[in-house]
């Protein structure tokens, strides 16, 4: 039973890629190869379908853990991993991203699931740690800026200097 679910909720995220809100529960069956009724039979409706199709790819993809382990790394270079997984993460998952914003500024997700919202909080909790020697609202509103515009435009941190761009200006007193 939970293949069947899985299977469905699989194409209803690549049907939903593809063609966004806007795709009928006729190309999700199809591609999931199931009868439209098994869908509505599991979901009730398309909504509800992409809520939680959507709902658990952002969970699986996109809620990094928080690395709570000890280091002796400078407080700047574990920041530059962090940014540098996190553009990495959102590349590779461009095609979905790209439709998230997509729907979320088309006002077709519900706030809890309007995913620059979610990024941000994401990036907050998991910068928390470090509070006390960052400026993390900050921080999070310019990663998630970046990591937009980097979606969007299809480019990526390679020419950049990460470090000084997006993690010393963050830093209080410039301390590492």
């Amino acid at each position: 039973m939970a293949d069947k679910t899985n299977q469905i909720i699989k194409a209803a995220v690549d049907v939903f890629i593809e063609k966004g809100y806007n795709a009928t529960t006729q190309d999700i069956a199809r591609k999931a190869q199931v009868a439209e009724v098994t869908l509505f039979r599991k979901f009730t409706n398309k909504q509800n379908l992409f809520l939680t199709a959507i709902q658990l790819t952002i969970d699986e993809y996109f809620n990094m853990q928080e690395r709570q382990e000890q280091t002796d790394e400078p407080l700047e270079k574990i920041l530059t991993l962090w940014f540098t997984e996190r553009s990495q993460i959102l590349i590779i998952n461009r095609a979905l991203v790209k439709m998230l914003l997509s729907e979320s500024l088309m006002g077709n997700l519900p706030e809890h699931m309007n995913f620059p919202v979610i990024f941000y909080h994401q990036l907050l909790k998991q910068l928390k740690p470090f509070e006390q020697d960052v400026h993390i609202e900050h921080m999070a509103r310019s990663w998630v800026g970046y990591f937009i515009s980097t979606v969007v435009l299809g480019t990526t941190s390679e020419a950049i200097d990460v470090e000084h761009i997006f993690i010393r200006p963050f830093v209080k007193g410039g301390c590492s």
